[in-house]
Parts: structure tokens; C-alpha cells; sequence
């Protein structure tokens, strides 16, 4: 891989957070405008280097001071930046009509010992032109690679309150497409990844089960932010974090569970398995939404009679099925150990490599 080295020099701020700053007037050419190419550059850049969208244009050596100002080119705000994450963060909370101050001239030694000088914004913005194409390559890569395995459970971002779709799941399947699970019910679909003037977008297009799914996901979604791990994505004020979860146990899709069969001799149908009931139940609170960090609690039954009259529960750690597949019927209580709720699961045990 090509890689480009520039590096910003700044000035670190000395005194105390509370004193008055004497802002003096800048130049326009020291002004990069949020609606400009090389800012929205500069937020994409600065995602961490261990990440796969990391690229090597511009190293930045933190804390710093980073200036704004407005339309006018009067002074708004100095902002102290520790990290990539934190720089990024606030290139994107910018408003179109305000800029952000670099200091020029920007100098680095290269390897080579040749003496890298640029001494204007606009010579900045030409300096890394080239370097855009073959970035957005290496971060549709990465992101090609990261999320064309696995499950994307949804969750709420901090600070903001889940809604319906909270636990659900994108599981990517092997041709690539995508099955979105609510609530148990596979929605199949595609996502599609591509640049539109340097912002990454996230085309989320599903055959839902409901209006509603449809209504919800089926948009041109702007990414704001991901890692190998997490994906976070914003249309219309509505904000959601993917996080990826590679075991199957631990995100929840269906009410179907299955297992390895235990092979003794000739491998011959019906098969039989070990199931551990205990570990279906977050799965199975998550998809009827009684989750047991809410104080639901769970019993397994063979018969719909024993369920309903809460006797013959089925061991927990350990239950071998007596017929394949089985139906198991759970039964869930309510955190007052008043009302329950009945719903029935399937067990299967299968033959595996």
C-alpha cells in the first residue's frame, strides 16, 4: 500500500481554563469551512490507525487546542481534542457555515530527509487530493471485510433511549445478504456500502414482515462512526450502534435452538442432544422482550399441561431430547411471581463436522 506522510503541527494552550482568550483575526486562507472537501476529509481521517479505515495521510500528536469560527470569521469556541476519536467527533458536530483555524506553515521532515512545507489551506486541500480515491478504497475494504460475517445486534447509542428494535439482529448470510430478526422473525435484505462526496453511506434495503420494519430500516443511512466491532448510523434524527457478536449463542434470532448430536456407534437417525436450557434464556427474554435483567424467570417443560400448572420442570443444565425435532414449552414468570406467559421454543439436534 501507498502511503502519504503529512504532519500538522500546533500549538499547545498554557494557562488556566477560565481566563478570557484574546482571539485575534484570521486569514480566510487559514480557514477550512465545514462544507469544503478537505474538511470533511479531515473527519474521515481521523479514525484510529489499529481500525481498518485507518490511513496514513495525517498523523496527528495530541491534546491540542482546535479553534471555531463562524461565518463571519469571528471567534466561537477553543476545543481541547485528547485523541482521533475526540477530533473527529467535533469535525462533525461543526455547522456548515463555520470553520475551523489551522496554523500555517505545516512542515515535516520525510524520510528521505526532504523538507514538506505547505503554507496554505488551499495548498493543503491539493496536497492530499490524491489521496482521497485510494482512501475511500482501503475503507469500503474494511468495511467489506468486517461486515460480511457475523451478527449486528442493534442497540440504543449512550444517552439515548431504546426503542422497539432494541436486540435485534442483522445476520449476515453466506452470499452476502443480510436476514434483519425482530422479535423472532427473519426480514431478508441487503446492505450496500459506497462514498457519496467523501461520506460513507450504508443502503439498508429490507422485505420486511411489517410497515413498520420497512418504514424504520429501509433508508440511505449516513455512517457516523465504526470499528472492526461496532457500526454507528443516523438518518432523520434516528441514531443506531450495530455491535458485532460472532457466537450464535449469544445473539438472538429465532426461537429454534440447535445442537450437536451425541454419536455412540452407528450415526443413525433419530439423533440425540444435550441441551442446556439455561443458556436460551436471555435469547428467548430478548425476543419476547421479558429480559431477565428485568427479573423475568424461566422454566422449560416438555408438556403444555405441566407449563401451565408449573410442575415437571425440565433440569436446566443439562436435558437430552426425546424426540427430534421437540417442542419445549417455557414458561415465563413475571417479576412479581404473579402472571406468566407461555411460549413455545424448538429443539433440534443435528449431525455436525
Amino acid at each position: 500500500m501507498k502511503h502519504y506522510f503529512f504532519f500538522l503541527t500546533f500549538l499547545f494552550c498554557v494557562g488556566c481554563i477560565n481566563e478570557p482568550l484574546e482571539i485575534d483575526a484570521v486569514a480566510q486562507g487559514d480557514l477550512i469551512e465545514e462544507s469544503s472537501e478537505l474538511f470533511q476529509f479531515l473527519a474521515q481521517i481521523t479514525e484510529d490507525e489499529s481500525e481498518p479505515t485507518s490511513v496514513t495521510c495525517i498523523d496527528f500528536v495530541y491534546p491540542f487546542i482546535v479553534y471555531q469560527y463562524d461565518e463571519f470569521d469571528e471567534y466561537v469556541s477553543a476545543t481541547r481534542v485528547g485523541n482521533d476519536y475526540q477530533f473527529w467527533q467535533f469535525l462533525l458536530g461543526i455547522p456548515e457555515e463555520n470553520s475551523v483555524g489551522i496554523s500555517f506553515p505545516i512542515q515535516a521532515t520525510l524520510e528521505d530527509g526532504t523538507l514538506f512545507e505547505i503554507n496554505s489551506a488551499d495548498e493543503l486541500a491539493q496536497s492530499i487530493q490524491g489521496c482521497i480515491q485510494e482512501i475511500q478504497q482501503e475503507v469500503l475494504g474494511g468495511v467489506s471485510e468486517a461486515f460480511q460475517q457475523c451478527g449486528w445486534e442493534v442497540r440504543a447509542p449512550e444517552g439515548v433511549d431504546p426503542d422497539q428494535f432494541e436486540y435485534s439482529v442483522f445476520e449476515v448470510t453466506p452470499s452476502g445478504g443480510v436476514v434483519f430478526y425482530d422479535a423472532g422473525v427473519g426480514s431478508p435484505g441487503t446492505w450496500i456500502f459506497y462514498f457519496i462526496a467523501n461520506q460513507l453511506h450504508m443502503n439498508i434495503n429490507l422485505d420486511g414482515v411489517n410497515e413498520t420494519i420497512d418504514e424504520t430500516w429501509n433508508k440511505d443511512w449516513i455512517v457516523t462512526g465504526f470499528t472492526e466491532n461496532n457500526l454507528q448510523i443516523t438518518r432523520d434524527d434516528i441514531t443506531y450502534e450495530l455491535n458485532k457478536i460472532c457466537e450464535p449463542e449469544i445473539y438472538c434470532t429465532t426461537l429454534f435452538f440447535e445442537e450437536c448430536a451425541i454419536i455412540d456407534g452407528d450415526p443413525t437417525p433419530p439423533y440425540t442432544a444435550n441441551f442446556i436450557f439455561e443458556n436460551y434464556s436471555r435469547c428467548i427474554g430478548l425476543i419476547t422482550e421479558k429480559p431477565q435483567e428485568d427479573g423475568y424467570s424461566f422454566a422449560y417443560f416438555e408438556a403444555e399441561a405441566d407449563a401451565e400448572a408449573n410442575v415437571n420442570a425440565l433440569p436446566q443444565d443439562g436435558y437430552l431430547n426425546i424426540e427430534n425435532a421437540q417442542t419445549i414449552y417455557v414458561r415465563i414468570t413475571d417479576p412479581t411471581d404473579v402472571e406468566f406467559e407461555l411460549v413455545e421454543i424448538t429443539i433440534l439436534a443435528s449431525l455436525c463436522e
